[in-house]
C-alpha cells in the first residue's frame, strides 16, 4: 500500500481541475436536453423514448448534481448550491441531503459510519430493493449530521418536492405526472446503480472501488463509472476522469482490474 501511494502521489491531476468557460456552460447545460425531449415524448405519447429520455436526464442530472457537490463544476459555490436545489425540485429527491451522505462517504468509505456505502455489502437482489428505504435513511442522516445551513437546504428541497407531488395529485397535466413518477422510480434505483455496482466486493482500504475501461461504456454512462478515480482525485470533475484514468494507469494498472462489471472480486 505504502508503494500504491508513492505511485499515486506521481499522478499528475491538477491542471484536470480547471474548466474552460465553454466546458462549465455545457456541464451546466448537460441534462437540459434530455430533460426536453422525456417531456415532450410524454406529451406525443411516445413512452419509450420518453422513459430513455428520462432515464439519461436522471443520469445526467446525478453528473451535475454529484459535481456540484464537491464545488467542481467550476463555478461559484453559491451557484452550486443553485444548482443542487433546481436539480432536487427536478429529480424528486434533495441534493444537499445527497451532498452530506456522499461527503461523509468520502470521509468513511465503507467503514460504519458510511451510511451511503452500506449498501455496498448487500447482496445484489437486496440491494436493487433496497432503493426507497435508502432514500429515507439518506434524508434522516443528512438532517444528523448535516450543517443548520445544509439542513435548511434540506428542509426547503423537500418542502418543494412535496408541493410539487400535491400538484400531480391535483391539477397537474398527465405529461407532469409521469416524468415525477419517472423520478421517483429512478430514484429507488440509486442504492444499486450509484452505490452498489462501484463498491460491491470492496472493502475501503486495499479495493475503495471499482472502475470501467470500456469505451462504449465510458460513453454511454458519462463517465459516471469510473469511480475509483473519483475516490482517489475527488477534486477532478467526471468530464476529465477518463484522462485522469489514463495517468493512473501509467503509474499503476491494478485499478483497472476491478471493474464494475465483472464476475466476482478481482
Amino acid at each position: 500500500m505504502t508503494q500504491v501511494k508513492s505511485e499515486l502521489n506521481m499522478v499528475e491531476w491538477r491542471d484536470l481541475t480547471k474548466l474552460s468557460t465553454g466546458r462549465v456552460i455545457y456541464e451546466i447545460c448537460l441534462p437540459v436536453p434530455f430533460l426536453v425531449l422525456s417531456l415532450y415524448a410524454i406529451e406525443a405519447q411516445h413512452i419509450m423514448l420518453a422513459l430513455v429520455a428520462a432515464f439519461f436526464f436522471f443520469l445526467t442530472g446525478l453528473r451535475l448534481s454529484h459535481n456540484a457537490q464537491h464545488n467542481m463544476v467550476g463555478c461559484s459555490k453559491q451557484l452550486c448550491e443553485c444548482i443542487l436545489f433546481t436539480l432536487s425540485v427536478l429529480m424528486m429527491n434533495s441534493m444537499h441531503a445527497v451532498k452530506v451522505s456522499h461527503l461523509r462517504h468520502h470521509k468513511y468509505c465503507l467503514r460504519d459510519e458510511d451510511e451511503e456505502g452500506s449498501c455496498a455489502h448487500m447482496p445484489f437482489y437486496q440491494a436493487l430493493f433496497y432503493g426507497p428505504l435508502f432514500t429515507l435513511r439518506m434524508h434522516r442522516d443528512a438532517l444528523k449530521y448535516g450543517s443548520k445551513k445544509q439542513r435548511r437546504w434540506i428542509y426547503s428541497e423537500v418542502l418543494m418536492e412535496a408541493m410539487l407531488l400535491i400538484y400531480c395529485f391535483t391539477l397537474a397535466p398527465l405529461t407532469v405526472q409521469i416524468f415525477v413518477f419517472a423520478m421517483l422510480g429512478a430514484n429507488c434505483l440509486t442504492a444499486f446503480f450509484c452505490v452498489w455496482l462501484v463498491h460491491y466486493g470492496c472493502d475501503g482500504i486495499e479495493k475503495i472501488s471499482r472502475t470501467v475501461r470500456s469505451h462504449w461504456l465510458n460513453k454511454v454512462s458519462f463517465h459516471m463509472f469510473l469511480h475509483v478515480e473519483h475516490h482517489l482525485f475527488p477534486q477532478v470533475p467526471t468530464c476529465n476522469l477518463l484522462k485522469l484514468a489514463r495517468r493512473i494507469d501509467e503509474q499503476n494498472d491494478s485499478f483497472k482490474n476491478n471493474l464494475v462489471f465483472a464476475r466476482g472480486s478481482k
